[in-house]
């Protein structure tokens, strides 16, 4: 091994470059030690390589400051190499994540799919078919029943967060009786029912569920807290809306048309201090699809021929800015990134945009689907969920914190 060391190490250093004998074996030396401490790679016929490899390397690397000496002042120095030499290890060079992926669950219906809610950080979903809601991880593809309701019961108002799942369930054969509420815990499994409550617009944000109670006091917005159930009154609705309300990052959102003067009232609570903190107006009585995210609210206008309009308002200023987009049916919010479902071939499909001020510019992740994509939502990850194709069972995830 020796010889075989000296030779490659004669071999590498420059010819006009003269070692003394003592500093090829302190070189000698230290590339031999380095080479029985190493451990021993998984395949054998690798060795030889990788030893060769390494001598080189320190061939190289301890033989540069003499070249370096020599090109400046015309001579090789001596130099006195008190201290271990030391080899870098082999970095392998890390796995690129793919950002789209298509996911298919043990379903029988696509449309049951439609509010499937995934978790990236474990890899589950939680949805729910006929009498069952279920969590699957996509991964170990491992189908687990959280709950399920006798025959002739409805469940409505599936939503997932963290911890939490949430639902209502009222008799098929008296859907205007009073529904049940419940409350299960994805942690500990508990299962938390409360009675004789007309709550529907279930919207799950951290510990905190925010519904719409039909009760006696008429329609009215609530906040329960899901670790002490304490209740909150938040609005009374006075004309409803053509959309459910926005629970995200501790912030309501609350739509209330006013039919005589075209507009939409926007009431902002607060869930964690408990008040109102502002109102607003948009210039349409038909508002949907409310969100709020990054500070702003997000919401599509309507005009009477059902035309959409994208428009964001900023939460301290009220500034609302109209986007200039193609006409979609949907959308998703998430950081710079919009989903519309927009027209395409005589059909719909969901594309990814980045907002730039007020324009919307189409990005190609989704470009290489060939199957038709509906219903976009996006996760809290930031991972895009739309449901695929018209007969398939699946869906595709777009991870957009990998398409930068």
């Amino acid at each position: 091994m020796r010889e075989d060391l000296k030779g490659k190490l004669d071999e590498s250093v420059p010819e006009d470059v003269t070692l003394s004998d003592a500093k090829k074996r302190q070189i000698l030396n230290a590339a031999q030690s380095q080479c029985e401490t190493r451990k021993p790679s998984r395949v054998p016929k690798l060795v030889p390589a990788l030893v060769g490899v390494a001598v080189i390397g320190l061939s190289v690397i301890l033989g540069y400051p003499y070249v370096s000496d020599w090109q400046e002042h015309g001579a090789v120095e001596e130099k006195n190499l008190e201290e271990p030499l030391q080899v870098e290890p082999l970095q392998e060079e890390p796995l690129q994540k793919e950002p789209l992926r298509k996911v298919e669950l043990p379903v029988n219906d696509n449309p049951q799919l439609i509010n499937a809610v995934f978790y990236n950080d474990n890899g589950v979903f939680v949805y729910q078919e006929a009498q069952k809601i279920f969590s699957y991880n996509v991964e170990t593809k491992e189908e687990v029943v959280l709950t399920e309701v006798p025959e002739g019961t409805w469940i409505n108002g599936v939503t997932v967060e963290d911890d939490w799942v949430a639902w209502t369930e009222v008799l098929e054969e008296n859907m205007d009786s009073s529904s049940v509420l419940n409350i299960y815990n994805l942690n500990t499994s508990e299962l938390i029912t409360i009675s004789d409550l007309n709550a529907l617009s279930l919207v799950i944000d951290g510990d905190q569920l925010s519904f719409l109670d039909f009760g006696s006091e008429g329609p009215t917005y609530k906040l329960l807290d899901l670790k002490t159930m304490e209740e909150t009154a938040i609005y009374q609705s006075i004309e409803g809306a053509d959309s459910m309300q926005a629970f995200n990052d501790g912030i309501i959102v609350i739509p209330d048309i006013r039919e005589e003067q075209n507009v939409t009232k926007l009431t902002v609570f607060d869930a964690n201090e408990k008040e109102i903190i502002n109102e607003f107006e948009v210039p349409s009585k038909t508002t949907m699809n409310i969100q709020f995210d990054d500070n702003k609210i997000y919401a599509y206008l309507a005009d009477e021929n059902f035309v959409s309009t994208l428009v964001s308002i900023e939460l301290e200023t009220g500034e609302m800015t109209e986007f200039d987009s193609p006409e979609f049916s949907v959308f998703s919010v998430h950081g710079k990134y919009v989903a519309l479902s927009v027209a395409e071939a005589g059909t719909a499909t969901v594309k990814l945009f980045e907002m730039d001020g007020s324009s919307l510019v189409m990005l190609p992740a989704l470009d290489s689907v060939e199957e038709r994509l509906w219903k976009p939502r996006f996760m809290g990850d930031g991972t895009l969920v739309v449901n695929s194709g018209e007969e398939d069972i699946g869906l595709y995830l777009l991870d957009t914190t990998a398409i930068d």
